[in-house]
């Protein structure tokens, strides 16, 4: 990672900046089963309020450890929260990650509750992703990913365009990484907020990569990413995605401004956009058919990490769940 940082500030004249944004859930435990926490409704005070110590405790260590908070707030699940680290240099921002990880469960354990980056703890209940904002600024300041004459009216350079087809190219690969456990794929679904599509629009949290309202200073968000990845292979991944995109001039086409979610097969092929992995097995494939990223990543990392989530996979496809029984054992 530290390397294509360097060849960023080479080729780009820029710094990388990143900002994660996690989505976690509070639960405790009772009757021997998992529950969220509390039942506090999407977006309200409640979650914030009911959770206080536990929040108080959670930022002033953060801050300790010299990680900086922009906002904590109630999400979609009751229990959930969603956390938004404030962005720094991209590798600053993967420790940041990391700490925050560790932190969060660490004073949820000592509250008494089970803190869980979980992808998907509940069948009915809202999933936890993890959003990756990226930009890209020169030493003067500059948002080298702006541009006010962009035909496409979004106020994006054509280097930002670029890195985002670079991302779409590799949108595969990239869900492998950012998402490589057998749970995240029960989050990944149609009309759940979570991407399903390999596909750029903006304000619109059905795609991939989202640019946000042009209000906000110039920035794309990657959103195919939850709490299980190793948030330096990720970052590392985005940003060799990215630079081949830059190399190559790659054109991302033109943003979808709809709910992808919505549209058939037919249309979908109709505009170029295809689905993301449906399941680990199938991201694992794509992680396999990638010739680009395994040379810029380092090609025994890659194949170690596809022998892992191969035997992941192995484990799973085995393994009979109660939900089965119940279906099954007395139907046949």
């Amino acid at each position: 990672m530290k390397r294509l940082l360097e060849e960023v500030e080479t080729l780009l004249g820029g710094t990388m900046f990143m900002a994660f944004e996690q989505e976690a859930y509070l639960l405790k435990e009772v009757d021997g089963e998992l529950e969220p926490a509390d039942q506090s409704h999407c977006f309200s005070s409640d979650g914030a309020d009911i959770q206080e110590d536990f929040i108080q405790e959670f930022v002033y260590s953060l801050e300790a450890m010299g990680v900086e908070t922009e906002q904590i707030s109630s999400e979609f699940g009751p229990g959930q929260l969603e956390i938004n680290l404030k962005y720094a240099p991209a590798l600053k921002a993967a420790d940041d990650q990391v700490t925050f990880a560790h932190l969060f469960k660490q004073i949820a354990r000592d509250k008494g509750m089970v803190g869980t980056l979980m992808p998907k703890p509940f069948s009915h209940l809202a999933g936890s992703g993890l959003h990756v904002h990226i930009s890209l600024y020169d030493p003067a300041g500059e948002n080298l990913f702006e541009d006010p004459t962009d035909p496409r009216g979004l106020d994006m350079s054509d280097k930002a365009y670029q890195f985002i087809g670079g991302l779409l190219k590799h949108g595969p690969s990239l869900i492998a990484i950012g998402a490589p456990s057998i749970n995240s794929y029960k989050r990944m679904q149609p009309g759940s907020w979570a991407p399903a599509h390999v596909c750029y629009g903006a304000g619109n949290r059905s795609v991939l990569v989202r640019i946000p309202e042009k209000r906000r200073a110039r920035r794309f968000e990657y959103r195919g990413a939850d709490g299980t990845c190793n948030p330096y292979l990720l970052a590392a991944c985005m940003v060799a995605a990215g630079l081949h995109g830059i190399q190559n001039r790659m054109n991302p086409g033109e943003p979808a401004d709809i709910d992808v979610s919505k549209l058939s097969d037919s249309q979908l092929k109709e505009r170029g956009i295809t689905w993301v992995p449906r399941h680990l097995n199938q991201a694992i494939d794509s992680l396999a058919e990638d010739t680009v990223l395994p040379e810029t990543i380092g090609r025994s990392i890659w194949e170690e990490n596809i022998k892992i989530k191969r035997t992941e996979w192995d484990k799973y496809s085995r393994y009979v769940s109660n939900w089965e029984r119940k279906v099954f054992a007395n139907r046949f």
